[in-house]
């Protein structure tokens, strides 16, 4: 007979037992404010997760292109915000890179400081780079963040693609944005994503962003892209808007209008300019179908503008009373077929072509220059009160006109008279020159909002140092 040891069975209870369950969390009073730090104050920030959505060729790769040139470079933002130089990281692109590089020099972005990443190697086999990949993306910030200058802006173009799950699954679509969104607040990083819409009508248009609705979920800012067909003369042309979808991080900011134009340096690339930064709407009032911003200066300007027309510096300062910009006056006048004519003065003057001839307020004239017998002569006073009525004055007798400059019998004026009412003689006015140290000459002339080449003012140039010139 054999015997068999058999050993003593081993407590579970007492020797593995479960770890306890701590509560983690703490009281309000004891916790630090942490205020936002803005990439761009009221519209993107750091350290969150945030996204631009739209239908394909909406102008959203254009923008966050635009937005990634100013970054670069510590540019200014339209409302003359300095923004912090920082590394803009772009991880996974829809076009090809040497395409990609031509629309950001186009944005004049300065490109030792945008950088990619596309996929990553293990020996002699190459992978596509995804979210999950969240290790390898660290590992690359922090090398950017030892160089001395941290990523302050990374873009996911397409998020989608890059998320590595079903994009329609909630439960899997979160658990693959948690380590997303981990690392966006440890390295305080504006985390931007660029998506699609989808094809379907949905209530919000927040929900028409493509995936799961736990993905919009994750995201704290969302900004809808969209295209609008405009037309001018019978001829038609785009106009781009980026209208607030979802914002959880304080007041939400008003749209942004702007439009894609050649560019000089490559005209197969364009180039965003933007027209307006206060439009009235959001994404789910339209982004601009009705009455936007762009299409309230286009009927200001046409009862501002007089049939003879109206000085481009007095249309400018009136806009801008109005609350409409230089750059989208300027663009609305064009649109409207508005024309420039050089005045006497040197000053330029804004006309519609197409509106017909005025109607003098000071004597008649016919198509030769011919005077009638309606002729008023102006007197000492400006104010229209104080026209002398040649008619009512000289009863019975018709006055001749008082020739204008260059006038005599053998050469008449030719059409109508230059001024509806008298006017001070011009004043020569030699124009402030500034010199931008960083880039070419300033005229006002040439940049009515104050702006030099690269986006700088005289008040928040970093070196401060803007010299007048003769």
């Amino acid at each position: 007979m054999t015997l068999t040891k058999i050993e003593p069975k081993k407590n579970q209870s007492s020797t593995q037992s479960k770890p306890r369950k701590k509560i983690l969390g703490g009281c309000f009073a004891d916790v630090k404010d942490e205020p936002v730090d803005w990439l761009w104050r009221g519209r993107f920030a750091k350290g969150h997760l945030q996204q631009i959505h739209g239908n394909p060729d909406s102008g959203k790769g254009y923008f966050t292109f635009w937005l990634a040139s100013i970054v670069s470079k510590g540019g200014v933002f339209p409302d003359g915000e300095l923004c912090k130089k920082g590394s803009v990281l772009i991880v996974g692109t829809e076009e090809h890179a040497g395409y990609a590089k031509r629309k950001l020099s186009a944005q004049g972005a300065a490109m030792r400081n945008v950088h990619y990443i596309t996929g990553y190697a293990e020996g002699d086999e190459e992978y596509p780079i995804l979210l999950s990949n969240i290790d390898i993306i660290q590992a690359t910030c922090d090398g950017f963040k030892k160089a001395g200058l941290p990523v302050a802006l990374l873009i996911v173009d397409p998020v989608l693609q890059m998320l590595g799950v079903k994009s329609n699954d909630n439960s899997e679509t979160q658990a693959a944005l948690a380590p997303v969104k981990d690392f966006a607040e440890r390295n305080n990083i504006c985390f931007l994503c660029v998506n699609h819409d989808g094809k379907g009508q949905q209530d919000t248009a927040a929900n028409r962003s493509l995936g799961a609705q736990s993905f919009m979920g994750k995201m704290r800012i969302g900004y809808t892209a969209k295209k609008e067909l405009k037309t001018s003369e019978g001829e038609e042309y785009p106009l781009h808007t980026l209208a607030v979808s979802k914002f959880n991080i304080g007041r939400r900011p008003k749209a942004i209008t702007y439009r894609i134009v050649e560019c000089p340096d490559d005209p197969e690339i364009g180039k965003v300019e933007i027209l307006d930064i206060d439009g009235d709407f959001t994404a789910d009032d339209g982004a601009g179908r009705g009455e936007n911003k762009f299409d309230q200066c286009c009927q200001w300007l046409e009862e501002a503008i007089l049939p003879e027309g109206k000085n481009k510096d007095d249309v400018i300062a009136d806009g801008k009373v109005e609350g409409f910009g230089a750059k989208l006056v300027y663009a609305a006048f064009k649109s409207l077929g508005g024309e420039s004519e050089k005045q006497f003065s040197g000053r330029a003057k804004w006309v519609f072509p197409n509106r017909g001839s005025a109607t003098a307020t000071i004597g008649e004239f016919s198509n030769h220059g011919t005077p009638t017998a309606t002729i008023g002569r102006p007197l000492e006073n400006k104010d229209e009160t104080a026209l002398f009525d040649a008619k009512t004055s000289n009863r019975g007798s018709t006055p001749e006109p008082l020739p204008r400059l260059g006038e005599s019998a053998e050469n008449p004026p030719f059409g109508l008279p230059e001024f509806a009412e008298y006017q001070d003689p011009p004043v020569e006015e030699t124009p402030l020159v500034l010199r931008c140290p960083k880039c070419v000459h300033h005229v006002p002339e040439t940049y009515p909002e104050g702006l030099c080449a690269e986006g700088y003012t005289q008040e928040n140039l970093p070196c401060r140092d803007f010299k007048e010139i003769a």
